[in-house]
């Protein structure tokens, strides 16, 4: 109830603040678990990437983000998950893990911070584990004027244009050679980067 009612108003407020539109939204698969991976410039970005899918979607946060109680108990309201970066390899990942064996779309931006916008960040592992371990759909989104619109270190929205694009889902297989897994994940995370930097250099033309 709180995350429609939620997505319900974010959608308005998007609208009318900052002319929101979405390209590409058929590129959302209808049915079953799959993961939108983004890159992550402003605070506004979870809510440019979701709250228009129709399909409700859980979202992968940052630990730090729930010392407030009551703001963590609001996030996971709206279908937050944390996860402690600081835990080894993946056990941080066990409540993603339920979630999507129950079926449901996940949000992961693999830079795990905010970047400056004019260049990606190193990716983390974790989308393409998940993707490698479950063999689920990959769909890259970009995010484009959320940096003008909440400025990393703003404390005020400002009244600019935000879109997002969505890429076409893709299924990514584990490398076909011998040696450490950690570096295979790392390969796949590069290659889901690219996805994104392509819908970037695409957007850039628009």
């Amino acid at each position: 109830m709180i995350y429609s009612i939620t997505c319900f108003f974010l959608r308005v407020l998007f609208r009318v603040l900052f002319r929101f539109k979405a390209y590409d939204m058929e590129n959302i698969p209808r049915r079953g678990s799959f993961i939108i991976v983004s890159n992550h410039i402003s605070y506004l970005d979870p809510i440019a990437v979701g709250a228009f899918i129709p399909k409700k979607l859980n979202y992968i946060a940052k630990k730090e983000l729930y010392k407030n109680k009551i703001f963590g108990w609001y996030l996971r309201k709206l279908r937050t998950i944390p996860v402690d970066k600081d835990t080894s390899a993946y056990g941080g990942m066990k409540e993603v893990i339920r979630k999507i064996q129950k079926g449901t779309p996940i949000v992961i931006f693999p830079e795990g911070t905010r970047g400056n916008g004019d260049s990606f960040l190193e990716p983390e592992t974790g989308a393409a584990y998940l993707a490698l371990k479950f063999n689920l759909p990959v769909v890259p989104a970009y995010v484009k004027g959320t940096k003008d619109a909440l400025p990393k270190d703003a404390h005020f929205i400002r009244l600019k244009p935000v879109r997002v694009y969505y890429g076409r889902p893709k299924l990514y297989q584990m490398p076909a050679k011998e040696g450490d897994k950690d570096e295979a994940y790392k390969e796949v995370s590069h290659m889901i980067m690219e996805e994104i930097k392509k819908l970037k250099d695409e957007a850039e033309k628009i």
